[in-house]
């Protein structure tokens, strides 16, 4: 996905997703070829039971932030991601689910690769791609 995608995809999210928690992780087959390639480091400790506080974008990805400290970051995507009003409306074409505490559902495809990987900030900063994406165009 393009900067135009992601920052609308980032500001749509945050529309949805302020406040609510992700309460599970439902893991695919997919997620185990995109584990390996480094793509993916989720565990279920990292991101569930935290209240989400922002969510924004920058460049090639979007970053929804919790008060745990961890931010999870999905970007450098070739796929898609979907909100769910709730859980029983996902088909079974998805590489993860993240389930929210209202019982919807964010759903990440992938068709070859893309980040979804919890990072505190000072792992975003270290970050080979992440870290260093540079300012947005649209940055005040």
């Amino acid at each position: 996905m393009e900067l135009p995608e992601m920052t609308r995809i980032g500001g749509q999210l945050k529309e949805e997703l302020l406040s609510k928690s992700f309460t599970e992780l439902i893991f695919t087959d997919k997620v185990n070829k995109l584990a390996e390639w480094g793509f993916i480091n989720l565990r279920q400790c990292d991101i569930t039971g935290s209240k989400i506080t922002n969510v924004r974008s920058n460049g090639h990805y979007v970053f929804i932030e919790m008060e745990s400290g961890f931010s999870l970051v999905f970007g450098d995507l070739v796929g898609k991601i979907l909100y769910h009003k709730k859980k029983e409306d996902i088909s079974a074409k998805f590489t993860l689910a993240f389930v929210l505490s209202d019982n919807s559902v964010l759903t990440f495809h992938t068709s070859l690769y893309g980040y979804a990987i919890a990072l505190t900030q000072e792992e975003i900063d270290e970050h080979k791609y992440i870290g260093h994406s540079g300012i947005s165009p649209l940055d005040n």
